[in-house]
C-alpha cells in the first residue's frame, strides 16, 4: 500500500464529508512529514537510517495490530519503508518529492521534521541548510 496514495484519498475523503455535511471546504490541508536532504554524493538514507529506523521501530511497538507502521516491514525492507513515507534525498530530488505530494494529496503546504532521537545536531543544521535551497527552487 502506497502512504501517498493513501493521504490522497483520504483527503479526497475529508474534502468530499465536509461537503456533503454542508460545511465550507477546509481553507488548509497540510501534512506532515520527516525530510533529510542529503550531501550531493552517496545515499540520503543511508545518512539517516539508524535514527529513523529506530523512531518508527518504536512506533510499531506501540501500534500493536492496528498496521499503522508494519512491525516486519520496517528492518526488512527499509528502502521501501521511508520511500512510501518521508522525503528523502538529494536537493533536487526532495524538490521532485515535494511536488509529488502536492499533485497527489492536494496538499497546499506540508510540514517538515528534520530531527528525531538519534540524530546528531550537525545533520539536522547541514539537512536545514539544503532545505534552504530546495525551497528557493520550489518558489
Amino acid at each position: 500500500r502506497c502512504v501517498l496514495e493513501t493521504v490522497g484519498r483520504l483527503g479526497a475523503l475529508f474534502r468530499g464529508t465536509r461537503k456533503a455535511a454542508g460545511l465550507a471546504p477546509a481553507t488548509e490541508f497540510p501534512i506532515i512529514r520527516e525530510c533529510h536532504v542529503g550531501h550531493g554524493s552517496g545515499n540520503a538514507l543511508d545518512e539517516v537510517r539508524e535514527p529513523l529506523g529506530f523512531k518508527y521501530e518504536a512506533y510499531a511497538a506501540w501500534s500493536g495490530s492496528s498496521g499503522f507502521v508494519p512491525k516486519d516491514g520496517i528492518r526488512a525492507d527499509f528502502d521501501k519503508f521511508a520511500a512510501n513515507r518521508f522525503i528523502i534525498g538529494s536537493e533536487s530530488q526532495v524538490v521532485d518529492q515535494i511536488g509529488r505530494y502536492g499533485e497527489r494529496t492536494g496538499t497546499d503546504h506540508i510540514l517538515l521534521r528534520v530531527q528525531w532521537p538519534g540524530l546528531d545536531q550537525k545533520t539536522a543544521v547541514r539537512t536545514l541548510e539544503r532545505l534552504g535551497r530546495v525551497v528557493e527552487k520550489l518558489c
